[in-house]
Order: C-alpha cells, then sequence, then structure tokens
C-alpha cells in the first residue's frame, strides 16, 4: 500500500485523536497536539480554509448582511450575539458600534485571518480572527453566498500602533468609568444569582471579554437562562451565554457609583466581565 505523500504527520495524529474523541472541539485537538488553533486550522478543515490578506477589507464584506453570529470565548465563557456588523477605522483600531455592542479590533494584536467556507449547503461561513499566540479571538459566521470572493489570500496586515486597554474603552464609552473607580467589595456575588436577578427585573447587564486582539461589549437584558451539560446558559433569541461555573477560580465584585461589576477568571488568567447599572 503506497501511502499518501500529502498527509502531513500532524494530519495523521489529528485523525487519530478524533478517532478517540470524537467531539472535542478544535482548540482541544490543538491542545493535546501542542499546536495552536491557528496552526491546526487548515488542517482540521481541509479544502475549506483560506488565509486573508487585508482584515478591514474583509470585515467591509459583512457589511451588508443584515445578520451576523459574533462569537468570543475564554475556556469557560462563550458569548454569542447576533447582529448587523459595520465596523470602521478609528485611531488604528477597528471599531464596530451598535446600541447593544462594541467591538473593538486591534489589527497589532492579530495574528492569521482566515475565510472558512461552509461545508454543507444550509451552513454558515465563517471568518476566523486569531491572535499573535494563535488563540481564538473572534469569530463571525454569516451566509456564504454574497461573499465577495474578490479578497485576496495572504497575511492579515499589522498595524503599528499599540493596543490599548479594550476595557477602559468599554468603560468610558458604556458607562462614563474607568476600572480604578470601582470599589472591591466583600461580598461574595455567585455569576448565576447575578444573572437572575437581573433577568427578574428585566434589566440589562454588560457582558465583556477581551485580549490583546481584540474587546467584545455586548448589552443585553437576560431572560431565558437554564443549566444543561454543566453549563449555566442564557438561551435568548440574539444572544447565548455559556458558562462553566466549577471552572471559574476567581470571582471578584467591585462597585462604582451607579454601576457594579463582576470579574470571572480561570485558573489561566482567562476572564470574563458582567456589568450591571443601578444602586443596587
Amino acid at each position: 500500500m503506497v501511502e499518501n505523500s500529502t498527509v502531513t504527520p500532524l494530519a495523521q495524529r489529528l485523525a487519530q485523536l478524533k478517532a478517540e474523541k470524537p467531539h472535542a472541539y478544535p482548540r482541544d485537538y490543538a491542545a493535546l497536539l501542542g499546536v495552536s488553533e491557528a496552526e491546526l486550522t487548515p488542517i482540521y478543515y481541509p479544502g475549506r480554509v483560506r488565509e486573508l490578506n487585508h482584515l478591514s477589507e474583509a470585515l467591509a464584506a459583512l457589511s451588508g448582511f443584515s445578520q451576523v453570529k459574533l462569537m468570543a470565548r475564554t475556556s469557560f465563557a462563550v458569548l454569542e450575539i447576533f447582529s448587523p456588523v459595520s465596523f470602521e477605522e478609528n485611531e488604528g483600531f477597528l471599531l464596530c458600534r451598535r446600541d447593544n455592542l462594541l467591538v473593538v479590533l486591534n489589527p497589532g494584536g492579530i495574528g492569521k485571518v482566515y475565510y472558512l467556507a461552509a461545508e454543507k449547503e444550509q451552513e454558515n461561513a465563517a471568518l476566523l480572527i486569531f491572535d499573535k499566540m494563535g488563540v481564538a479571538a473572534l469569530k463571525l459566521y454569516f451566509p456564504p453566498e454574497a461573499w465577495d470572493g474578490s479578497v485576496a489570500a495572504g497575511t492579515a496586515s499589522p498595524h503599528s500602533q499599540p493596543a490599548q486597554r479594550t476595557e477602559d474603552f468599554f468603560l468610558t464609552q458604556r458607562s462614563g468609568y474607568a476600572p480604578e473607580d470601582f470599589v472591591e467589595l466583600a461580598e461574595t456575588i455567585a455569576p448565576r444569582q447575578f444573572i437572575e436577578e437581573a433577568a427578574g427585573l428585566a434589566q440589562a447587564l454588560g457582558f465583556s471579554i477581551s485580549n490583546a486582539a481584540m474587546g467584545i461589549f455586548i448589552r443585553h437584558v437576560p431572560q431565558r437562562a437554564i443549566e444543561a451539560r454543566g453549563w449555566f446558559n442564557i438561551l435568548d433569541h440574539n444572544f447565548n451565554l455559556h458558562l462553566k461555573e466549577d471552572a471559574i477560580s476567581h470571582c471578584l465584585a467591585a462597585r462604582a457609583k451607579n454601576w457594579m461589576r463582576l470579574e470571572l477568571a480561570n485558573s489561566a488568567g482567562e476572564k470574563i466581565t458582567l456589568y450591571r447599572e443601578g444602586k443596587k
């Protein structure tokens, strides 16, 4: 039997892992293989991935869609929102501002950018944005038929401007507060309690994930909060949160004059922050 020379050793090891662990995610396989998720992506999706040249052009191609699914995650928290998007350049950053959404992309912190073609007719295509360490920063899903195929292949073009602290940007944009304005609280507040109380009062929460490549801030009134398969979830029409509570090792509550902040982190230092407006 002649071995197919186009199958790399990494692809062979991936095939073995997928047979042993068929329900794992690409990031899980990447960790087991000792490579980054960005490095594994073209091998995990053979024939469906194209590396993109200019991030701003790729994002502009998404502005014509009535709805795009944006997904940002840590290993213990996933944020998903369905929204139109339109990015503009602002002091070296790429910004998308809507009433309930703020996305800040820092091109200087971005590594690989891929277009992922849909595998089946009814599935979405995706724009996959990774940081310079090869960690997934933001994924955007959209119907594939209207994608502008003229976007050239190549590597994402970085900007020289250094990253601004995205959380500072969120707070000054959304509440007028900076992180130093918050005073740490001695009381312990469980994230589930934080969310369920807001749902009971029909009160909006802010949800934020940020890293060197991007920051996302979502404002949403939680409605349907349920537990499933070890995750605490908000499963609403245009917004989802998936939170693995037993992976949270750090939960810090802080308050400014009319805002409360709940910072959740795991042992690896990954973080998601929740904000709640109001004196109580």
